[in-house]
């Protein structure tokens, strides 16, 4: 090989050595390439020379709102890092990911920090509720988690379930309703119950958790003696998912209060859960309302009251009754130890009155009675105001939304006048500000 060869190739590594030299900027990183300002020579190209700038405005604008998001996040978080025992987080738009950085801060907690976690409200989904629930086993000495009306959905509640199963996680206040966790969710939840020994407070209404899920439910009562409180209101249970938990309920002896309410449990859903409120003496608070619980589940009602002494609170607030119906929880409640009934919306009328007024003038027991929304008129109320002189433990009514005219108004503000400890209430449900005993009164003073 000659020398000028050889001294050919030397110049032109030198020359592409030097160009690329020209192609990297001063951080050595190769230089973006410049678009050249000229003319195009087609609507195509200029079309496409468009579009690229146009890309390269979006992507910076969005690198720039990123960057922003993540400096707001810091902030915002950067208070909670010091390991604070509360997490008060309710209503604070967070996001998926949001609740993935929290899940970072939190795992450098010390085991023993956090003992109360409240997100409720915001839009965290199953990615970041997965991650949280992952790092919230082991803060064994956490007593309450709030993540209600977020977005987990059923995928959430492995992790969850996960954490119910420890024998040495001390939760036991859980509340995740609105999180269309769905049958297969709860499923996983009643599950871990079965073993679980700390948990006493379960909120899953609002999941449409239907017939199935109230089977699972059942199953878990059946075995689980620690729970105290379950709501299960809003999950489209019908009658079958209530026979099974009537069934759980005959056996279960740690539930005192359930709520299942706004389901749908006409055509004889409730008679079997009369039978197990005979046979069942921990219960202590029931809700029952919004179910179309019509005559015939209302007289099963009536006898089982009877029966029972260890319930204290009843709502059977918008329901179906009828004449019979009525009379016959008037009834069952003259015999109970009831101290707490609501009948609002439930159909009370003239007919009714006789028996009403003959359980009000002889209960003892009875300190709240809900009668808005009926149709009580001058007539009734007099019946009934003539009762409650009689009687002695009564110390709040509410008779809103009643076709009440002049004269019953002044005679319930003489009532209130000779009974200073009652409290009357006739707020309407369109507007429920309870009106104070001078409101009452004012009628009588003009």
């Amino acid at each position: 090989m000659n020398k000028e060869h050889i001294q050919s190739n030397t110049d032109m590594k030198e020359q592409k050595e030097h160009a690329e030299e020209h192609e990297r900027g001063e951080d050595g990183l190769p230089k973006k390439p410049k678009i050249e300002n000229r003319r195009p020579e087609s609507i195509t190209e200029a079309i496409a020379q468009r579009e690229l700038k146009e890309n390269d405005s979006m992507r910076e604008e969005q690198e720039a709102v990123e960057a922003k998001k993540q400096q707001k996040r810091e902030d915002f978080f950067e208070v909670f890092k010091q390991g604070k025992p509360h997490l008060e987080l309710a209503w604070s738009n967070l996001s998926d990911d949001d609740a993935t950085y929290l899940s970072k801060i939190i795992s450098g907690y010390e085991p023993n920090t956090l003992t109360l976690l409240d997100l409720t409200g915001n839009y965290i989904d199953f990615e970041g509720s997965n991650q949280l629930f992952k790092v919230l086993q082991k803060q064994i000495h956490l007593t309450t988690i709030k993540i209600s009306w977020n977005r987990l959905q059923f995928m959430a509640t492995e992790a969850l379930a996960e954490l119910l199963q420890m024998e040495d996680h001390k939760l036991s206040h859980l509340s995740i309703n609105g999180n269309n966790i769905s049958n297969r969710g709860v499923g996983l939840i009643a599950k871990s119950l079965e073993v679980n020994k700390n948990l006493t407070f379960l909120d899953v209404s609002n999941n449409w958790i239907g017939n199935s899920g109230a089977r699972h439910v059942a199953a878990a009562l059946e075995k689980n003696t620690t729970l105290r409180s379950l709501i299960l209101s809003r999950n489209k249970i019908a009658v079958k998912g209530l026979e099974r938990l009537d069934e759980a309920m005959a056996i279960n002896r740690g539930l005192t209060h359930l709520d299942i309410s706004h389901n749908n449990l006409i055509d004889g859903g409730v008679k079997k859960l009369a039978d197990a409120l005979i046979m069942n003496n921990t219960l202590t608070s029931l809700s029952l309302g919004n179910n179309w619980v019509g005559d015939a589940e209302a007289i099963c009602l009536g006898m089982a009251l009877k029966l029972n002494r260890t319930l204290k609170v009843l709502d059977l607030g918008n329901n179906n009754f009828q004449v019979e119906g009525v009379r016959s929880i008037f009834k069952g409640i003259k015999e109970s130890g009831l101290t707490w009934l609501d009948l609002s919306h439930s159909h009370i009328s003239d007919g009714d009155v006789d028996a009403m007024c003959q359980c009000v003038s002889d209960n003892n027991s009875l300190t709240y009675l809900n009668l808005r929304g009926n149709a009580l008129g001058d007539e009734s109320m007099s019946q009934l105001i003539q009762a409650l002189r009689k009687n002695k433990s009564i110390t709040d009514i509410v008779l809103g939304d009643n076709p009440l005219g002049p004269r019953s108004i002044n005679e319930l503000s003489t009532l209130t006048t000779e009974k200073t400890k009652l409290n009357v209430s006739l707020s309407t449900d369109r507007d429920r500000r309870k009106r104070s005993l001078e409101d009452v009164n004012r009628p009588a003073q003009q």
